[in-house]
């Protein structure tokens, strides 16, 4: 028996020492695993959002017409195309009746100094009188200045080749070949450089919100990033009975759209330095907002009272400072002083 018995202590002993430790998790039991951010100090931007169109600046915008009567007889562009300065844009004819104008005028000066230097050689010798020569003399310069004026409205050429004063597109054409215009009818409207206006419609409970000189973020769809930075020019004081918004004029220096393009405009109508927490960090609730930040590996339920909102984060007023972590992710089941555990993610 008492050999027996050292064989079984022997046998004991070898197996103990055989197998091997197991791993010893330290995940306490009933902790919530979970996701933190710090909390810290952000510069955050509210924006009013408006959607609009793209149309060339005033300053860039030349509606073409002519001081005088003309018949179209060529047009050499189409609406949309892009032109270089000096180009020719259209061909046409003085209106008859135009230049039957510039003939009368031209008749009329003619007669007007042959009858001057007539009275002249009459005053000379004594023939006629200093009224009659000054009578004269006024004639012949109101005829001139007829003249003068027949000249300058184009009246004296016959045919006309417009070119473009300058690189633009052509944004639209009011007039057809063989088209007899009147004088100043217009024919055609170019829109030159990269300058253009943004035309945005706001709802009117923001419309108080926005004032000249605010900072527009252009982008050409809502998911997009941001194209063009433009700045308002003005914002009116009625709604557009035809989109029940109201109408605010934003300044585009640089424009990388094609005039008549379909954007989104975001008006930067305020921005703070505050602390903030990711969005994903704020509990609404019935009676207000939470958050839970860690503390001796505890999560611990703070009221908050928000402020300015962006797509990822908000601004908070809380017992809170900067550094302090806040739950991202995970929040939504936890309890005030319940153990958790941080994410290794």
């Amino acid at each position: 028996m008492k050999h027996l018995s050292v064989f079984f202590l022997i046998t004991t002993l070898l197996n103990t020492s055989c197998k091997k430790e197991e791993p010893v998790e330290e995940v306490k039991k009933g902790a919530a695993e979970v996701l933190t951010a710090d909390i810290a100090m952000q510069d955050l931007s509210q924006f009013v959002e408006g959607y609009g169109t793209v149309v060339a600046a005033n300053s860039a915008v030349l509606n073409v017409s002519l001081p005088r009567a003309i018949v179209i007889t060529r047009l050499l562009v189409m609406p949309g195309q892009s032109i270089v300065k000096g180009q020719a844009l259209f061909e046409g004819m003085t209106d008859p009746m135009g230049r039957l104008s510039f003939r009368q005028a031209e008749v009329a000066a003619k007669a007007a100094a042959e009858e001057l230097s007539r009275l002249q050689n009459l005053f000379a010798k004594q023939l006629a009188t200093s009224s009659q020569l000054a009578a004269a003399k006024k004639a012949q310069s109101d005829a001139k200045e007829v003249l003068k004026s027949e000249l300058a409205i184009g009246n004296g050429s016959g045919s006309i080749i417009y070119q473009s004063p300058f690189d633009a597109n052509v944004s639209t054409i009011a007039a057809t070949q063989g088209d007899h215009l009147q004088a100043s009818a217009p024919i055609l409207q170019l829109s030159g450089g990269t300058a253009a206006q943004v035309l945005i419609g706001i709802e009117p409970d923001d419309a108080t919100s926005v004032k000249a000189g605010m900072e527009v973020l252009i982008k050409a769809n809502n998911n997009s990033k941001n194209l063009a930075t433009g700045s308002v020019k003005t914002v009116s004081r009625a709604i557009n009975p035809a989109t029940q918004l109201v109408d605010v004029w934003v300044d585009l220096p640089a424009n990388p759209f094609l005039i008549g393009s379909k954007i989104f405009g975001n008006v930067r109508i305020l921005t703070v330095h505050t602390l903030a927490v990711p969005r994903t960090a704020i509990l609404n609730e019935g009676k207000g907002s939470r958050i839970f930040i860690v503390a001796d590996n505890k999560a611990v339920s703070v009221a908050v009272k928000k402020g300015v909102e962006t797509e990822d984060f908000v601004a908070v007023e809380a017992p809170v400072k900067v550094g302090d972590k806040v739950v991202t992710l995970g929040n939504a089941v936890l309890e005030d002083g319940m153990p958790i555990v941080e994410s290794a993610q």
